[in-house]
């Protein structure tokens, strides 16, 4: 997908983690978390093409990768719609629980022309939206500095992540096949309950 990927047929990659997650984990237990996780992958694959991949990360971390972008402004508009998605509760069982949205995103080729830049543009992309505010869409041209690790991680850690599981996975490891097979990106650290996610309808 990413060889394919010109200036006039634009690929973008979005990371967004979920605001507010471990508030709810805490409070309805594990198994809720993991009702949870289920769930946000299922709304945002509602919310995308059949040719789009999704994978969840550690933690509550999710990746999408969708080519076929007529412009920039096509795929800031698909990172707006995935954030309004959010504006509504999810039903598990018995309860409601509410959790946000925050999303980094860059572009090929305009951004990088590989996957592990892509990956790290948006990565920080979605760290300085979590430092203005949490539930905001954020592109990344190169004028966002990369976050380090334990940036990330003390940024994360207290409100949004699963307790024993860090934030941070290896960026090699999140797009080690994008810049040369269109495939599912590979899925990390899901809890037992959870089925592994390789969505793509």
């Amino acid at each position: 997908a990413l060889a394919r990927a010109t200036h006039e047929n634009l690929l973008a990659v979005y990371v967004m983690d979920l605001d507010g997650f471990k508030p709810v984990n805490d409070q309805h237990g594990h198994d809720v978390g993991d009702e949870l996780l289920v769930a946000v992958a299922r709304r945002l694959q509602g919310h995308l093409r059949q040719s789009d991949v999704i994978a969840r990360l550690g933690g509550d971390e999710f990746v999408v990768m969708t080519g076929e972008l007529q412009s920039t402004t096509q795929a800031h508009e698909l990172g707006l719609k995935l954030l309004e998605a959010f504006s509504s509760p999810f039903a598990l069982g018995g309860i409601q629980v509410q959790v946000g949205l925050t999303i980094g995103y860059a572009i090929a080729p305009i951004d990088s022309q590989d996957g592990a830049g892509l990956i790290k543009l948006a990565d920080a992309a979605m760290y300085s939206g979590k430092q203005s505010g949490k539930f905001c869409v954020r592109r990344n041209t190169g004028d966002l500095a990369l976050a380090s690790a334990e940036d990330r991680q003390a940024l994360l850690v207290p409100g949004d992540c699963i307790p024993g599981q860090s934030p941070s996975v290896p960026l090699h490891m999140r797009l080690r096949q994008l810049s040369t097979e269109p495939v599912p990106l590979p899925i990390a650290k899901v809890p037992p309950a959870m089925p592994k996610l390789r969505v793509s309808r």
